[in-house]
């Protein structure tokens, strides 16, 4: 399996209460009252960390059910379609629109964009901003189907470095360090790894590669292409087709 998945042992998963202590995050509420944190785009079910830690429970099959909000266009639907590809092409994946099923994505537009992490169960809201970019939809698909992000690996401090002083305050808990099971090496070009300015306050870098990985730098914060490595890990955490 590859990295990027990050799956947490769950003998290791944090608590609710060391996930609110070490990454500063309170939690809020789903419409149908259950507790979630968010972290920077990732929704985490509180029920499901100590079970799943943070990657989730997978869709059943590699079936994904979604539905459309009343405010995505025709074109976006197109856009949404084409980036589901990018990991049914992968993967035993098959994204289906929904008729009747219990567990589906709600997909919206936003001013912003996010994603529950793995299949939580009923409806779940997918809210896209960058419409025109596939690999940031792929990368909000990517979070649904049970994806975390590379630089929270809990080996990450090998590679890259996070200049602390130069995140925007109150932002520090999107960079915290996770207990994870890493199956492959680092990626910085993954499209789940952020850029090197992620929650920068001052233009000034917030994660840097570590002394001999200098040449990854221009890597991260990729989304204009999927790596062999995010496809590998897809097709081994969903089977290949």
């Amino acid at each position: 399996m590859s990295i990027f998945f990050n799956e947490r042992n769950t003998t290791n998963a944090m608590s609710t209460a060391n996930l609110q202590r070490l990454q500063g995050v309170s939690p809020s509420f789903t419409d149908d009252g259950r507790q979630v944190v968010q972290i920077d785009d990732m929704v985490f079910m509180v029920s499901d960390l100590a079970l799943y830690g943070f990657s989730g429970p997978k869709w059943t099959d590699g079936k994904v059910y979604y539905t459309y909000d009343a405010n995505v266009t025709g074109a976006n639907k197109a856009r949404f379609l084409a980036a589901c590809a990018e990991w049914s092409n992968v993967a035993n994946l098959e994204f289906i629109e929904r008729t009747t099923q219990a567990n589906y994505i709600h997909l919206q537009s936003d001013a912003g964009n996010s994603s529950y992490i793995g299949m939580i169960g009923g409806p779940q809201r997918m809210k896209i901003y960058n419409w025109a970019w596939k690999f940031i939809i792929a990368h909000e698909i990517g979070h649904a189907l049970g994806l975390s992000h590379e630089q929270s690996r809990s080996d990450r401090d090998t590679y890259v470095s996070i200049n602390w002083g130069n995140i925007i305050p109150g932002k520090e808990h999107n960079f915290e360090k996770d207990v994870t099971t890493n199956y492959n090496a680092y990626d910085f070009a993954s499209i789940l790894h952020y850029g090197q300015y992620a929650f920068s306050n001052n233009n000034q870098t917030t994660i840097e590669a570590q002394p001999g990985y200098e040449d990854q730098e221009q890597y991260m914060g990729n989304r204009q292409y999927m790596t062999s490595l995010d496809a590998a890990g897809m097709a081994a955490h969903y089977g290949v087709r």
